[in-house]
């Protein structure tokens, strides 16, 4: 098949969706698709991956691009796609791994604090916080984002917990792929030199903060004193992070690692014990944790949202935002040598759920049942079970 995915930030950006569309482009090239990733993100280099890149096309390009593919992905929900789509007369599939159908916002967060992820709440929400025409604008875009994602090829859900948030009518749910393999080379690997070890972006819904304030309340117990705190990665909290570090009076305990990539964060990784992904909103999925639960790391993990849904019972849970709570599962963790062994022993069949290789297959069946080149399939969805067949009724 001939495969056009569309994700607005693609490489050298970094983040969850970034590494999504990239895995599941190079796998489905692996399995002998022909793959042309679009994006909005420029670069300085010369791209090197087994499939091409074309950045900051134009319309006319992307519907040539249209008319080459036999099947359209977009990674991330683009009205603009939907409208060329229907023009080029290809099936079009959007995998969502957030809430562009269920809020104003698509995200569910507004002012550091959670909002309502829910159409109607969303509208009423931003006519009180903002005003009634903004709101009205915004929930028209919301009525419309909702009215073409019934008349596409289909929509795939990222998570069981999207699929819950957003119960559409035309909607599988597949995991999205993310690389492992580096990680799970150093699962018997520890070095230790953290306790704990967060990996992801420093953006205050992601609850860095809350985890800060746990350390606190760990390190007033004498035995926890020297504990060491691992942060990897960047973003717009960062200097304001490490101001609450400072007032908290752990910024010995905490160490902000920045960025990594590649050998050097999974080094990194495997000199921590244990992996604490806090996030105070829902996350929809949580691509760090299936990392770090693949490198062997012992899990902690927010409640509300995805992550709990990708931990399963290798990891505990704690209470979203909830610090004491967040302090008592670290606690139990340091402590309980029989706890953490339990806890991996979940783990491989765990994994076994989000194999990169397998779900990707997935991906392709249902790309070319919209195609007719194959009989139906059925997936699991958290609401029904739906047969792949009626989804390439918008061919």
């Amino acid at each position: 098949m001939n495969i056009l995915v569309y994700c607005f930030a693609f490489s050298p950006s970094i983040g969850g969706i970034e590494i999504v569309t990239e895995t599941l482009s190079r796998k489905l090239t692996e399995l002998g698709n022909n793959c042309i990733v679009l994006t909005e993100t420029q670069s300085d280099k010369k791209d090197d991956f087994p499939f091409r890149v074309v950045r900051k096309p134009n319309s006319k390009e992307i519907l040539k691009l249209m008319k080459w593919s036999d099947v359209v992905c977009n990674v991330e929900l683009s009205m603009k796609f939907f409208l060329l789509s229907k023009i080029a007369r290809r099936p079009l599939f959007w995998i969502h791994n957030g809430y562009k159908l269920s809020c104003i916002d698509a995200f569910g967060w507004f002012e550091n604090a959670p909002a309502p992820i829910n159409p109607w709440q969303s509208v009423k929400f931003y006519a009180r916080k903002k005003n009634i025409t903004f709101a009205l604008k915004e929930g028209f875009k919301l009525y419309c984002r909702r009215w073409a994602s019934a008349h596409i090829a289909g929509n795939i859900a990222g998570s069981q917990w999207i699929a819950k948030r957003q119960p559409l009518k035309r909607q599988a749910q597949i995991y999205t792929p993310f690389p492992v393999d580096n990680f799970i080379a150093i699962e018997n690997e520890l070095n230790k030199k953290y306790d704990f070890v967060f990996l992801g972006r420093l953006v205050k819904e992601k609850g860095v903060e809350t985890l800060l304030n746990a350390i606190k309340i760990l390190v007033k117990k004498p035995n926890n004193k020297s504990i060491k705190l691992a942060i990897i990665g960047y973003g717009a909290a960062e200097n304001y992070l490490k101001e609450v570090a400072g007032k908290l009076e752990v910024e010995d305990n905490v160490h902000f690692l920045g960025p990594r990539r590649n050998e050097e964060l999974t080094d990194i990784v495997s000199k921590c014990e244990i992996a604490v992904i806090p996030s105070h909103w829902e996350e929809p999925m949580g691509g760090a944790a299936l990392q770090l639960m693949a490198a062997g790391r012992i899990m902690i993990v927010s409640n509300n949202g995805g992550l709990k849904e990708v931990v399963g019972k290798a990891g505990l849970t704690f209470e979203n935002g909830n610090a004491e709570d967040l302090a008592l599962k670290m606690d139990q963790l340091i402590s309980n040598e029989e706890l953490k062994v339990s806890l991996l022993g979940y783990r491989k069949e765990q994994l076994k759920k989000f194999e990169p290789v397998k779900l990707t297959k997935e991906f392709a069946e249902l790309f070319s049942m919209s195609l007719g080149k194959k009989k139906p399939v059925v997936y699991k969805s958290n609401t029904t079970d739906i047969a792949l067949s009626h989804l390439s009724s918008s061919k």
